[in-house]
């Protein structure tokens, strides 16, 4: 399980215990490094994930059990390094406002099937 902490900023970091593993589908545009601080600047995603979610040491599986399946989704899990030049992409209709767009699809696709009633 992850360690969580409220920062004096009001964001959410997440700490993956050492035993933790991520998924091979959660990438970014270059992809993120198992072990390396991750930004999620995508929708929020219902009852799993709030925009700007900090994640020290990589996505934990139990987000990427939920959102692995959605390239875009995982796409949004954003390098720390690479923060600035997505920020500014999102904000100027460039590549990762599209990736938000879709996501938020997405994610309604994914509410969609779990509310179904067969």
């Amino acid at each position: 399980m992850s360690e969580v902490s409220k920062k004096a900023t009001g964001k959410t970091v997440h700490a993956n215990t050492p035993g933790d593993k991520t998924s091979a589908a959660a990438t970014s545009v270059k992809p993120a490094q198992q072990e390396e601080t991750v930004v999620y600047i995508g929708p929020d995603f219902k009852n799993i994930i709030s925009k700007n979610t900090i994640f020290k040491n990589g996505i934990p599986p139990e987000i990427t059990e939920k959102a692995g399946t959605s390239p875009a989704i995982m796409r949004l899990f954003v390098p720390l390094k690479d923060l600035p030049g997505a920020v500014k992409s999102a904000a100027q209709g460039g590549m990762y406002k599209q990736l938000y767009d879709n996501a938020a699809k997405e994610m309604a696709e994914i509410d969609k099937g779990e509310n179904a009633y067969e």
